[in-house]
């Protein structure tokens, strides 16, 4: 009989949060995927798109509260633990409304990377529980089975503005705004 391991997820310390050294939690990983040729062609969109690419986990962190999500990295790739009672289908909802409203914004069709699974957070430098030593699996970064068992998730036809994230036209006028204040600023003061 073997015996269920889960992939590992590393931090530096679990103080201050809800969160302790071997446990299992829920994890999500999302990540929206751009047009690939606009992307390629237009700026004001490749920008954008990655002006808004860790949106989705603070609207996720917003939406699902009650489940105390908490935003970690392991090599550059963002994943999403969840504490508590979440409903994973809810959260799939959630991420397929966010498509849905890029999608409003942008006048194009995107796709993103799903994947929910269970990991066991560990503290780098503590040695873990006896009991649970036996389920520690390879680091998640460092596995397959993030490109394997991924969703390719597609937003519903209901394209709309549902105030989760920036608007595309938000941004141009921000980046705009930007612009005319380093204007402003580079102008020079001549004091009499």
């Amino acid at each position: 009989m073997t015996k269920k391991t889960y992939p590992a997820l590393y931090t530096t310390s679990v103080k201050g949060t809800n969160f302790h050294h071997s446990g299992i939690y829920p994890t999500l990983y999302f990540k929206i995927l751009p047009d690939e040729q606009r992307y390629q062609n237009d700026l004001d969109y490749r920008e954008y798109m990655d002006f808004i690419s860790n949106e989705p986990y603070d609207a996720i962190t917003h939406k699902f509260l009650l489940s105390i999500p908490t935003k970690i990295t392991n090599d550059k790739q963002a994943f999403l633990l969840f504490k508590t009672n979440v409903d994973i289908q809810t959260v799939k909802q959630f991420c397929i409304a966010m498509l849905d409203e890029i999608n409003y914004f942008t006048g194009t069709n995107h796709k993103a990377d799903y994947y929910m699974t269970e990991t066991i957070l560990l503290e780098i430098g503590k040695t873990p529980s006896i009991f649970k030593s036996s389920k520690i699996g390879e680091k998640l970064t460092k596995t397959n089975l993030v490109s394997v068992n991924k969703i390719i998730l597609e937003g519903n036809s209901n394209n709309n503005d549902n105030g989760i994230l920036t608007s595309f036209e938000t941004y141009l006028y921000m980046k705009n705004q930007n612009k005319n204040e380093e204007q402003d600023n580079d102008e020079e003061i001549v004091v009499w």
